[in-house]
Protein backbone atom coordinates (compact mmCIF):
# COMPACT_ATOMS: atom_id res chain seq x y z
CA UNK A 1 0.00 0.00 0.00
CA UNK A 2 1.05 3.37 -1.15
CA UNK A 3 0.27 6.49 1.63
CA UNK A 4 0.87 9.73 0.34
CA UNK A 5 0.32 11.67 3.90
CA UNK A 6 3.95 12.69 4.32
CA UNK A 7 7.48 12.68 3.28
CA UNK A 8 10.04 9.67 3.89
CA UNK A 9 8.03 7.74 6.80
CA UNK A 10 4.64 7.70 5.12
CA UNK A 11 5.68 7.45 1.64
CA UNK A 12 7.04 4.34 2.47
CA UNK A 13 5.70 0.98 1.34
CA UNK A 14 3.88 -1.21 4.19
CA UNK A 15 6.46 -4.16 4.09
CA UNK A 16 5.75 -7.35 6.57
CA UNK A 17 8.59 -7.88 9.00
CA UNK A 18 8.50 -9.75 12.15
CA UNK A 19 6.56 -7.48 13.92
CA UNK A 20 6.69 -4.60 16.75
CA UNK A 21 9.33 -5.83 19.36
CA UNK A 22 11.67 -6.21 16.14
CA UNK A 23 10.80 -2.18 15.46
CA UNK A 24 11.22 -1.34 18.73
CA UNK A 25 14.96 -3.20 19.08
CA UNK A 26 15.89 -0.92 15.75
CA UNK A 27 14.51 2.62 17.51
CA UNK A 28 16.54 1.75 20.54
CA UNK A 29 19.62 0.64 18.61
CA UNK A 30 19.57 3.75 15.78
CA UNK A 31 18.79 6.32 19.02
CA UNK A 32 21.80 5.16 20.44
CA UNK A 33 23.56 5.18 17.14
CA UNK A 34 22.74 8.39 17.13
CA UNK A 35 23.53 9.46 20.60
CA UNK A 36 27.34 8.17 19.90
CA UNK A 37 27.22 10.07 16.61
CA UNK A 38 28.25 6.28 14.71
CA UNK A 39 25.20 6.35 12.51
CA UNK A 40 25.54 6.53 9.08
CA UNK A 41 26.43 10.21 7.68
CA UNK A 42 26.17 11.34 11.48
CA UNK A 43 28.82 13.72 11.22
CA UNK A 44 27.58 15.23 8.11
CA UNK A 45 26.85 19.00 8.11
CA UNK A 46 23.30 19.15 6.69
CA UNK A 47 20.64 21.97 5.74
CA UNK A 48 18.79 23.22 9.13
CA UNK A 49 16.10 25.80 7.57
CA UNK A 50 13.28 27.47 10.11
CA UNK A 51 9.94 26.86 10.00
CA UNK A 52 9.56 28.91 6.91
CA UNK A 53 12.25 26.93 5.25
CA UNK A 54 14.68 29.92 5.66
CA UNK A 55 17.97 28.16 5.97
CA UNK A 56 19.87 28.31 9.42
CA UNK A 57 23.31 29.91 9.58
CA UNK A 58 25.25 27.12 10.30
CA UNK A 59 23.59 24.37 9.67
CA UNK A 60 23.97 21.37 11.68
CA UNK A 61 25.46 17.41 12.27
CA UNK A 62 23.23 15.25 10.81
CA UNK A 63 23.04 13.29 14.26
CA UNK A 64 21.68 16.81 16.08
CA UNK A 65 19.02 16.91 13.39
CA UNK A 66 17.53 13.70 14.08
CA UNK A 67 17.75 13.60 17.52
CA UNK A 68 16.54 17.43 18.12
CA UNK A 69 13.86 16.78 15.23
CA UNK A 70 14.85 20.05 13.63
CA UNK A 71 13.35 21.42 10.63
CA UNK A 72 15.56 21.08 7.45
CA UNK A 73 15.40 19.82 4.04
CA UNK A 74 15.55 16.98 1.80
CA UNK A 75 14.67 15.84 -1.97
CA UNK A 76 12.12 12.81 -2.89
CA UNK A 77 12.35 11.65 -6.36
CA UNK A 78 9.78 9.07 -8.13
CA UNK A 79 11.57 7.18 -10.52
CA UNK A 80 9.71 5.78 -13.37
CA UNK A 81 11.08 3.15 -15.33
CA UNK A 82 10.51 3.37 -19.08
CA UNK A 83 11.53 0.44 -21.53
CA UNK A 84 12.70 1.71 -24.95
CA UNK A 85 11.46 -0.30 -28.15
CA UNK A 86 14.41 -1.84 -29.84
CA UNK A 87 13.94 -2.96 -33.89
CA UNK A 88 10.75 -1.82 -34.24
CA UNK A 89 8.99 -3.57 -31.41
CA UNK A 90 6.15 -2.33 -29.35
CA UNK A 91 6.99 -2.53 -26.37
CA UNK A 92 4.41 0.42 -24.80
CA UNK A 93 2.83 -2.01 -22.40
CA UNK A 94 6.11 -2.11 -20.70
CA UNK A 95 5.81 2.19 -21.07
CA UNK A 96 3.23 3.02 -18.39
CA UNK A 97 3.10 3.24 -15.10
CA UNK A 98 6.68 1.44 -13.60
CA UNK A 99 8.51 2.76 -10.49
CA UNK A 100 11.18 1.83 -9.29
CA UNK A 101 11.01 1.33 -5.53
CA UNK A 102 14.49 1.40 -2.90
CA UNK A 103 14.65 -1.22 -0.24
CA UNK A 104 16.69 0.86 2.23
CA UNK A 105 20.27 -0.05 4.04
CA UNK A 106 19.96 -1.47 7.61
CA UNK A 107 22.43 1.23 8.04
CA UNK A 108 20.37 4.21 7.52
CA UNK A 109 19.14 6.63 10.15
CA UNK A 110 15.36 6.41 9.30
CA UNK A 111 13.44 3.50 8.45
CA UNK A 112 16.06 1.50 7.54
CA UNK A 113 15.18 -2.16 5.78
CA UNK A 114 11.95 -0.51 4.67
CA UNK A 115 10.52 -0.67 0.70
CA UNK A 116 10.91 3.43 -0.18
CA UNK A 117 9.18 4.99 -3.64
CA UNK A 118 10.95 7.91 -3.30
CA UNK A 119 14.91 7.93 -3.58
CA UNK A 120 16.94 11.15 -2.58
CA UNK A 121 18.20 12.52 0.99
CA UNK A 122 18.73 15.28 3.17
CA UNK A 123 19.99 18.24 1.53
CA UNK A 124 23.50 19.58 2.35
CA UNK A 125 24.75 22.67 4.46
CA UNK A 126 25.20 25.09 1.31
CA UNK A 127 23.52 23.00 -0.93
CA UNK A 128 20.46 23.05 -3.31
CA UNK A 129 17.70 20.80 -3.93
CA UNK A 130 18.15 20.55 -7.39
CA UNK A 131 22.40 19.64 -6.84
CA UNK A 132 21.13 17.25 -4.09
CA UNK A 133 18.31 15.67 -6.24
CA UNK A 134 21.22 14.70 -9.12
CA UNK A 135 23.71 13.71 -6.85
CA UNK A 136 21.31 11.48 -4.21
CA UNK A 137 19.99 9.72 -7.63
CA UNK A 138 23.46 9.20 -8.89
CA UNK A 139 25.17 7.80 -5.84
CA UNK A 140 22.32 5.28 -4.82
CA UNK A 141 21.14 3.99 -8.40
CA UNK A 142 23.79 5.15 -10.84
CA UNK A 143 21.56 7.58 -12.83
CA UNK A 144 22.69 10.36 -14.98
CA UNK A 145 19.98 12.41 -14.93
CA UNK A 146 19.32 16.35 -16.99
CA UNK A 147 17.55 18.82 -15.52
CA UNK A 148 14.46 19.52 -17.70
CA UNK A 149 11.06 21.30 -17.38
CA UNK A 150 7.15 19.61 -17.09
CA UNK A 151 7.15 21.40 -21.00
CA UNK A 152 10.57 19.59 -22.34
CA UNK A 153 9.54 16.84 -24.62
CA UNK A 154 13.26 16.48 -25.89
CA UNK A 155 17.08 15.77 -24.32
CA UNK A 156 20.63 16.25 -25.41
CA UNK A 157 22.71 13.77 -26.37
CA UNK A 158 24.64 13.75 -22.66
CA UNK A 159 21.77 11.44 -21.48
CA UNK A 160 18.41 10.02 -21.89
CA UNK A 161 17.39 10.20 -18.14
CA UNK A 162 15.35 13.55 -17.00
CA UNK A 163 14.50 15.22 -13.66
CA UNK A 164 11.90 16.93 -13.36
CA UNK A 165 11.24 19.53 -10.28
CA UNK A 166 7.62 19.10 -9.30
CA UNK A 167 7.11 21.24 -6.17
CA UNK A 168 8.11 21.97 -2.37
CA UNK A 169 6.35 20.78 0.63
CA UNK A 170 6.46 21.00 4.42
CA UNK A 171 5.46 18.14 6.56
CA UNK A 172 6.23 17.25 10.48
CA UNK A 173 5.40 14.64 12.93
CA UNK A 174 7.34 13.22 16.11
CA UNK A 175 9.99 12.23 14.17
CA UNK A 176 10.79 14.98 11.67
CA UNK A 177 10.35 17.83 10.64
CA UNK A 178 10.87 18.43 6.58
CA UNK A 179 10.58 20.87 3.85
CA UNK A 180 10.50 18.59 1.07
CA UNK A 181 11.37 19.17 -2.83
CA UNK A 182 9.60 16.20 -5.12
CA UNK A 183 10.86 15.45 -8.54
CA UNK A 184 10.15 12.79 -11.14
CA UNK A 185 12.92 11.21 -12.91
CA UNK A 186 12.68 8.78 -16.29
CA UNK A 187 15.08 6.03 -16.35
CA UNK A 188 15.60 4.87 -19.68
CA UNK A 189 18.01 2.03 -19.75
CA UNK A 190 17.97 -1.75 -18.09
CA UNK A 191 18.20 -2.39 -14.25
CA UNK A 192 21.05 -4.26 -14.29
CA UNK A 193 22.84 -0.89 -15.43
CA UNK A 194 22.08 0.35 -12.41
CA UNK A 195 25.03 0.75 -9.92
CA UNK A 196 23.41 0.54 -6.06
CA UNK A 197 25.25 2.00 -3.75
CA UNK A 198 25.17 -0.64 -0.80
CA UNK A 199 25.88 1.73 2.15
CA UNK A 200 22.50 3.50 0.90
CA UNK A 201 20.60 0.84 -0.91
CA UNK A 202 19.86 -2.93 -0.32
CA UNK A 203 18.23 -3.51 -3.57
CA UNK A 204 15.91 -1.84 -6.23
CA UNK A 205 12.40 -3.38 -7.06
CA UNK A 206 10.19 -2.77 -10.51
CA UNK A 207 7.32 -2.19 -9.26
CA UNK A 208 3.52 -1.41 -11.45
CA UNK A 209 1.56 1.53 -10.10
Amino acid sequence: ILQLRGPRRQLLLNDKDDGHDKDATEVRQLQKSLEAGTSLDAQERVCTVDEHNVPTPNGCLRSEMRLQNLWHRATYIIVRHVVEPHNGDDNSSNNNGYILVQRRSKLKDYCPGKLDPTPGGVVGYGESYEVNAQREIMEEMGIDVEMSSPTTTTTTSRSNNTLTRLFTFPYQDDKVKCWGDLYEAVYRGPLDKLVIQKTEVDEVLRMSL
